[in-house]
């Protein structure tokens, strides 16, 4: 995996909003999947019924803006902790979500998106997201480019 360098960086994202928008969506995706059970923080975000475990992530601007997911690759990167779908990955998660704030999602399972991320990295843009006191950094990735890695909902979750 490539290396992210840790200059300046030029706009910082307020935790407490982060985490408001993250809360959002999982209550959104609460609605539409009631038969989820919830985590806790050090586990994955969800329990589905058939006994897998599913991770989201949800961003704070519409697919229709951007084209583009920013998969996480450290959520700290001056410690170098995984992020997105490795933390997923790490945590137990089979489905790495990817929620968009227009509702639109992917679900696609953690092993072949994390492959595939490794495999093609350096094809893609890295870019670190300022928090308060901290860096995050990871990949700016087409929509077209892994929409072939995605999966329809589980069955058990269809209504």
């Amino acid at each position: 995996m490539r290396a992210f360098t840790k200059d300046r960086l030029q706009k910082i994202f307020n935790f407490a909003s982060q985490v408001e928008v993250g809360t959002a969506g999982e209550l959104r995706f609460l609605e539409r999947y009631p038969c989820l059970s919830r985590k806790g923080l050090k586990e994955c975000d969800f329990a589905m019924p058939n006994g897998q475990w599913v991770e989201l992530k949800t961003d704070s601007r519409a697919e229709v803006d951007t084209g583009n997911f920013f998969f996480e690759v450290h959520s700290n990167l001056d410690r170098g902790t995984p992020g997105g779908p490795w933390q997923a990955y790490g945590k137990g998660a089979d489905f790495f979500v990817y929620q968009f704030s227009c509702g639109a999602e992917w679900w696609f399972p953690c092993e072949p998106l994390i492959l595939f991320l490794e495999k093609t990295n350096l094809q893609w843009e890295a870019k670190k997201i300022g928090n308060e006191g901290w860096a995050a950094a990871g990949l700016v990735v087409p929509v077209a480019a892994v929409k072939h890695l995605s999966v329809e909902v589980p069955v058990c979750l269809a209504r």
